[in-house]
This record gives C-alpha cells, structure tokens and sequence, in this order.
C-alpha cells in the first residue's frame, strides 16, 4: 500500500467508527425519551450527556470530511462545505464556554 492508499483507509476506519457512534447515541436518546420508568432528574441528566456526545461525534465527523476533501479523497460542493464549517465552528463555541 502506499501512502495514500494508508491514508484512505484511516480515514474511513475512523468515518465508520463515528457513524456507528451516532447511531449508537440515536439509539440511546430513543431509549431515554421512551423510558417512563426512570426518576426526570436522571433522565435529563442522561439526555443532556447523551446530545454532548452526540455533538462531539458529529464534530468528528466534520473534521474527518474536511481532511478528507483537503486530501482529495472526497469533493464537497461549496454548500456541504459551508454547512460543515457552521456546525463545527457551533460546537467549538459551545464547548468553550464551558
């Protein structure tokens, strides 16, 4: 393999672990929002857990695109790209007023 052929595959190793990691988030906020058993104050902390790791994989996610078109693996209308750079920049705000 060269280079590059090693650089795609990293790439979309870690594009499907993140995937997978959404789907996995999705499929607990389901979980929480269908669970009448569970006292609130658990269930809105664990809500609020869940959509902050759900924001971070996402993050992931942009940041995997973007590296991917900046190598020329993938190409990004002028649309995508901007809608990629707002929900990045938007978690990157969000967690640095924390």
């Amino acid at each position: 393999m060269n280079k590059r052929q090693i650089k795609l595959s990293c790439y979309l190793e870690q594009l499907n672990i993140e995937v997978v990691k959404v789907e996995m988030i999705l499929n607990q906020l389901n979980r929480l929002k269908n669970n009448q058993e569970i006292a609130n104050y658990i269930i809105e902390r664990d809500l609020l857990k869940t959509k902050c790791q759900l924001e971070l994989s996402l993050a992931s996610l942009c940041i995997i695109l973007r590296k991917m078109c900046e190598n020329q693996f993938i190409t990004l209308n002028q649309e995508r790209r901007k809608d990629i750079n707002t929900f990045y920049q938007k978690v990157v705000r969000t967690f640095k007023s924390f």
